[in-house]
């Protein structure tokens, strides 16, 4: 099709094709659109295709235009050749035909195949003719092999070897730069982790029978992850011809990068930056099993960014913050593009420093060999919007071909533990001379601040559970970097966020300008950001807080204790059960920037021009505690973070997390005041009680209900069970659930997340899941079908109970907590431990429960009772002394067990040839009992309500029991 009357605007960066201009110019043409597509005919012919823009009223089109004209042709042809030699040299000078199949199915460019002569291709390749055949596979991960190539000269961390890992399938690469071959069997763990992180399932490695692979402790990581290995016969490499092939591939295209810019002269530690780059780049534009699809997703799974890609080598200009220079210096500096970080950040080397930096503002000259330096072309952008905001959420798994992981959520942490130790064996270990100490202490000022938290270290589990919900709540929206804030679509509220906190560090003095000491360590900080959300899930605030990166910081120096306590989740609803039983007002407040009100006992110096959190929190709450006393008010014994005052028979019940705060009082006024006094100290938001550290809170005058409804819908949305066929009951029993699904689903399904997001609903408000999210939590680290089904049957009971919660009524089991616990002796097949299992209750719901399998095997029933009973005694002991000072019990927490033997053990010292045995530590019970602290009292199975902590429940058993925790 010929246009005429073509207007020319340089200034536009899109062609602009008008349809109906074109149908006016020629009556046999013909448009045609459907919601996603259009097309234009001409006679009949199909002349244009175009896919529309989401959002928009326009369609995108690849087209190559034919300008009629001799001149003109030329031009083009030459372009078009240029094309392919720009692509062909920025991923890596792969084959050109190769390069040329790439760009028509994944840009939508048709270029003519010209194989002139590429000088750094002459300089970089020579080869063999190969030999040899072997069987295909047919799925990923079925076959690995593996080689180590070198030794190299030294790197710039003093790495000499490269070892790979590639699937035969998928063509796939994992590498990593080691400083010995024997550092094999560490990275190997690397590798396997990952893979595993993946859902893919390794059958066999193969390598040759160098030491490094044919020892011991390789033998045993491979046995141990069920792969086999399979060893060359010695002095034949050519049985594992395909890594020497591979490793010849890799190293020709980075000795044809250290060639490519006759501008600098790259330096030979340069090597472990370009192998790195050949690996990333191979991986998203090379050759796999099947045409046109890339090694990076059949592996991934997601088709891989590449726009981002330039030529290896290129000269660029990476801009200088402002931080880091004066007002008259250069605001760039020129360095050569050496690899990649991520699908943002480039690897520059900077020869006048003899470093690499890592950086994303960069101009880049791409030159290329005999052709035009500046090319406009046609690009088909088949990575849609959907698929651009995919890759960037932080919960995506991501990967560099070295090694280098980029995991974001619970993976990362897997990977991480599987490759702790002394060194780094990772190819992005090669920063080298990239040293953020070394870079700072060039600096002539740092800045002496007050610390904003402190550093504490995590039980397993205990703290984690309190976080698992703004971990799954965040991991899709929140920015992880300061860059991911400006570029994302909210970047204007980010910054007001930032403004506010810097605002914040400012009017309490948080820091002063200052020079570093000799010998003083100036701790880096980065900026956190979290979306504040409401009951409903809409955004409530956007807050950005900067904090210095703690774990530089060095015990006895920068900073001494750290503890911190925060209020226990079976403290909350204590307060809430008794707020509801006394028909309590209920407010919550948060504390803006709290950690500032902290006073520092140390001296810290951190990085300018940043602020500082990390060492503070043990200072809030001493600030914070400090306060409360002045007004009357006096900490709990059991939990640190309940405060009580009491005034001429009006209460006032102080909770803290943190910076938030939950208030239950018995006089609105009364509460008012203190709100006003709060508000005289610290800047404080105050609300009405309806969303606290995740509890969705309805008060009404008798009743206070809390749930968790929309954490709910949350994760059967993350884990595609919105639209799936509810069930009546969390869990079968086992020889009743079905095996139908597929053998690699196990491995596919995300378990251990599945898990953690159902751990923090059970913990809130649902104990109705305890025993089945406690069931299911013992096979996180591998998991059969089975273990699946039954997570699967978790979500879908959800889905039919999203309405359930826990309801607190006035008038009802007033003065008394009801404690029951109950043991399901031997239900553990694997190792014949029993389950225990214990509910408190108060204002007619529960308040604390728990479903554990007990530490040791019980040889009786009644043995098995009396641990169980122990522990209830454990948990109404410690909410006697919560309740005290709040309210007075009108008797003595009573323990109801089932059994008759475990009640009279618990009473009486009985002593016996069956219970001689019994460890003297589960006879805690019967030393409260007799201090009149406890009592004891038999019921029957029927009213145990403690046993559907122990053991899977039919439906209408279950319905019965969960309105009696008062779950409705």
């Amino acid at each position: 099709m010929t246009l005429n009357d073509v207007w020319l605007v340089p200034q536009i960066s899109k062609n602009l094709f008008s349809v109906l201009a074109a149908q006016d110019r020629n009556d046999n043409s013909r448009f045609l659109s459907t919601v996603t597509e259009c097309y234009l005919e001409v006679n009949g012919k199909t002349v244009l295709c175009g896919s529309r823009v989401k959002g928009g009223t326009l369609y995108k089109a690849a087209i190559e235009p034919v300008i009629p004209g001799k001149e003109e042709r030329v031009s083009i042809a030459k372009a078009s050749n240029s094309t392919l030699q720009l692509y062909h040299e920025r991923w890596g000078h792969q084959d050109k035909q190769h390069v040329r199949q790439m760009l028509k199915s994944e840009l939508g460019i048709d270029v003519k195949l010209v194989r002139d002569i590429c000088e750094p291709c002459v300089f970089g390749k020579a080869h063999r003719l190969p030999f040899g055949t072997r069987v295909k596979t047919t799925k990923p991960g079925e076959l690995f092999s593996t080689d180590v190539v070198g030794p190299f000269c030294e790197s710039f961390s003093k790495k000499r070897f490269l070892v790979v890992f590639k699937d035969s399938y998928t063509k796939f690469r994992y590498g990593f730069v080691m400083k010995q071959k024997s550092d094999v069997k560490v990275v190997l763990k690397q590798f396997l982790a990952h893979a595993k992180t993946l859902g893919h399932n390794i059958q066999e490695l193969l390598s040759d029978n160098g030491g490094e692979f044919d020892c011991e402790e390789v033998k045993r990581i491979l046995s141990e992850n069920g792969i086999s290995q399979r060893l060359t016969a010695p002095y034949t490499p050519e049985q594992n011809g395909g890594s020497e092939r591979e490793n010849r591939t890799i190293v020709e295209m980075a000795r044809t990068f250290k060639y490519s810019n006759s501008e600098v002269e790259f330096p030979d530690a340069i090597w472990a930056e370009l192998v790195t780059s050949a690996i990333y780049i191979l991986n998203r534009t090379g050759k796999s099993s099947k045409d046109g699809v890339s090694p990076y997703e059949l592996w991934m799974g997601k088709k891989p960014r590449i726009k981002h890609l330039r030529i290896i080598g290129s000269s660029c200009y990476v801009h200088i913050p402002a931080e880091r220079r004066r007002k008259m210096d250069k605001k760039a500096v020129k360095g050569f593009l050496v690899g990649y970080d991520g699908d943002e950040r480039y690897r520059i080397y900077i020869p006048n420093d003899h470093k690499v930096i890592l950086s994303r503002d960069i101009q880049f000259q791409e030159r290329i060999n005999d052709c035009i330096s500046k090319i406009k072309l046609p690009m088909k952008d088949i990575e849609n919007e959907d698929q651009v905001e995919e890759e960037d959420r932080p919960d995506e798994q991501k990967i560099d071909t070295e090694g280098k992981s980029a995991i974001n959520s619970e993976d990362s942490q897997k990977l991480r533990k599987a490759s702790r130790g002394d060194e780094e064996y990772e190819t992005r270990s090669e920063l080298g001379d990239i040293d953020e100490e070394e870079e700072t202490s060039q600096q002539t000022s740092g800045r002496v601040l007050r610390d904003r938290s402190t550093l504490k270290k995590p039980k397993h589990l205990e703290d984690y559970t309190m976080i698992v919900e703004e971990f799954v709540n965040q991991v899709t929206e929140d920015p992880a970097t300061f860059e991911d804030a400006l570029r994302s679509e909210n970047s204007a509220e980010w910054k007001k966020a930032m403004d506010r906190e810097i605002t914040s560090l400012k009017e309490n003095q948080t820091w002063i300008l200052t020079d570093l000491p000799p010998g003083a360590k100036a701790i880096p900080c980065k900026w956190v950001f979290r979306l504040k959300k409401n009951p409903d899930g809409s955004i409530d605030k956007y807050k950005g807080r900067l904090v210095v990166k703690g774990f530089s910081q060095r015990h006895g120096i920068d900073y001494s204790e750290t503890f911190s306590p925060v209020a226990k989740m079976g403290t909350i609803r204590s307060i809430l059960s008794i707020a509801a039983s006394e028909k309590m007002h209920l407010i919550q407040f948060d504390v803006s920037t709290a950690f500032l009100y902290g006073e520092l006992e140390e001296t810290v110096f951190m990085r300018q021009p940043q602020g500082y959190e990390d060492g503070t929190s043990k200072c809030w709450n001493k600030r914070f505690g400090d306060f409360l006393q002045r007004h009357g008010f006096k900490a709990s014994d059991a939990d640190p973070c309940l405060y009580i005052r009491e005034r001429g028979g009006q209460k006032l019940i102080l909770v803290i997390y943190v910076d938030d705060g939950l208030l239950a009082a018995t006089d609105q006024r009364e509460m008012e005041i203190f709100i006003e006094e709060l508000k005289s100290e610290f800047k404080i938001v105050s609300k009405k009680a309806d969303y606290f550290l995740g509890l969705e809170i309805e008060h009404e005058e008798k009743f206070i209900k809390i749930h968790q409804k929309t954490y709910a819908k949350k994760i059967l949305e993350r884990f595609n069970f919105s639209e799936c066929k509810p069930v009546s009951t969390p869990m079968l029993k086992g020889t009743e659930i079905s095996t139908s699904e597929n053998d690699n689903q196990a491995q596919k399904f995300p378990y251990r997340q599945a898990v953690g997001a159902l751990m923090y609903l059970m913990l809130g408000t649902r104990p109705d899941l305890a025993y089945s999210v406690g069931f299911i939590s013992r096979t996180l680290e591998n998991p059969t079908r089975e273990d699946v089904i039954r997570v699967k049957r978790v979500f879908r009971y959800i889905a039919g109970t999203l309405d359930l919660g826990i309801v607190y009524r006035s008038n009802v089991d007033e003065g008394f907590l009801d404690v029951y616990s109950d043991a399901d002796f031997g239900g553990c097949t694997s190792t014949g431990r029993s389950t225990s299992g214990v509910i408190v209750r108060y204002a007619g719901g529960a308040i604390s429960w728990m479903s554990q399998r007990q530490p040791v095997v019980a040889t009786s029933t009644t043995e098995a009772e009396i641990i169980a009973a122990n522990e209830g005694a454990k948990e109404a002991i410690w909410l006697s002394r919560l309740f005290r000072g709040i309210i007075q019990l009108k008797d003595v927490p009573i323990i109801q067990v089932d059994n008759s033997a475990a009640v009279r053990l618990a009473q009486n010292p009985e002593f016996h040839r069956r219970t001689k045995h019994i460890s003297i530590k589960h006879f805690f019970i019967r030393e409260k009992v007799t201090e009149g602290k406890l009592g004891v009292q038999q019921i029957s199975t029927e009213h145990q309500v403690a046993d559907i902590m122990t053991k899977p429940l039919p439906k209408t058993r279950l319905k019965i029991l969960c309105v009696k925790m008062g779950l409705m």
